[in-house]
């Protein structure tokens, strides 16, 4: 924690609080600590019993104001939230505030319950994807007027900067990278007691067609047994075992999650093409893991591919990802020298994380 007397006093909120965001704005909030007093609003029981050590008081709202509801619903809970803030906590007392995740329309409807006065940052995660309609368009423009957007990709800037105007404020803050304390798993073994190239593809925004078409592709033809090659998919709406292709769909906790991408040699990203301006948690932590990837066609595989070319590949096609799954080998994975590793998780680091901040808060003075 730093002096008082030598920093800002930010308050970090995130109005949606969805349970896969805990360790990003965990994250966040700890690298933020190193340059800043900071305060964290959130949903009751948001953080469990670890709330992030870079706050110095955590503040909890209602945690019904969080839960699902119909379109309606929902933006009243977002107002509600924004309200039970505004009268809870004296917001033009902060030099900053920074919200670690929203939706459009709510907080442009609720913008007025900040204050003329506060300097209101934002981080954009699933919004930039979620700007199809003209409503949310006009909504995101209006609301670039009072924010500063943070983005976590240098290419997303240009996605913000095409909705929002060419003169919008924008800056990238890389995303925290998240380490797992699971140990490694034994080795998964063939027929023979061979070891077997273990894979695993946990993400929940993994690609459903891929995962249907990699079931007809098991079933026809055992490619994967015949290769000696272990498969795990996570799907929203199959289910598979045949004991080198299995798929799942019930929600795993944290260690089971840590447990099974630890124990694997290669981590498979199946993405769909509308995963086009979001970053990928799971291709994170499989880096912070010290694991090798492959993934579809989307903008950030393709930046980390080109940043990164040691430790992971983009394929254009399921064909051209069954192939080089397949000729992936162990031995090969385990060549790769610890330099490679060092550079991705300086990039992501704590302390890289709280120099972008801090050059960042040095624009609301």
């Amino acid at each position: 924690m730093v002096s008082q007397s030598k920093v800002k006093k930010v308050l970090a909120l995130d109005l949606l609080c969805p349970k896969g965001h805990v360790a990003f704005d965990s994250g966040i909030i700890d690298a933020l600590g190193q340059c800043a007093i900071v305060h964290a609003a959130v949903a009751k029981g948001y953080f469990g019993q670890e709330p992030p050590h870079g706050a110095s008081v955590v503040y909890e709202a209602p945690a019904w104001l969080f839960t699902p509801a119909s379109r309606l619903g929902f933006r009243v809970k977002q107002l509600l939230v924004v309200l039970c803030w505004a009268v809870k906590l004296r917001l033009d007392s902060y030099d900053v505030i920074l919200v670690l995740s929203y939706e459009t329309i709510s907080l442009l409807l609720s913008i007025g319950l900040f204050g003329r006065r506060v300097h209101l940052y934002v981080f954009d995660h699933v919004s930039l994807d979620d700007l199809a309609s003209r409503v949310k368009q006009w909504s995101f423009q209006k609301l670039s007027r009072r924010v500063h957007h943070l983005v976590l990709e240098q290419y997303m800037v240009a996605v913000v900067r095409r909705f929002g105007g060419p003169m919008v404020h924008v800056s990238v803050i890389p995303h925290p990278m998240r380490y797992f304390s699971a140990p490694e798993t034994e080795d998964v073994k063939d027929d023979s007691g061979n070891a077997c190239l273990s894979c695993v593809g946990p993400s929940q925004s993994n690609d459903e067609s891929f995962i249907e078409w990699m079931i007809h592709e098991e079933t026809s033809t055992n490619v994967l047994r015949q290769h000696s090659v272990s498969l795990v998919l996570h799907s929203k709406n199959s289910s598979f075992d045949d004991g080198w292709l299995r798929v799942y769909g019930s929600h795993l906790n944290d260690n089971a999650y840590e447990t099974l991408l630890r124990g694997a040699d290669l981590v498979v990203l199946p993405y769909p093409q509308t995963f086009a301006n979001r970053v990928s948690g799971v291709l994170l932590e499989a880096l912070a893991c010290r694991k090798h990837w492959i993934g579809t066609d989307t903008p950030m595989f393709r930046d980390y591919a080109l940043m990164y070319p040691m430790l992971g590949q983009v394929c254009q096609t399921y064909e051209e990802l069954l192939i080089a799954l397949l000729q992936v080998t162990r031995e090969e994975l385990r060549m790769t020298p610890d330099s490679a590793w060092d550079a991705v998780a300086n990039a992501h680091s704590r302390a890289a994380i709280a120099v972008a901040l801090a050059e960042v808060l040095e624009l609301s003075q």
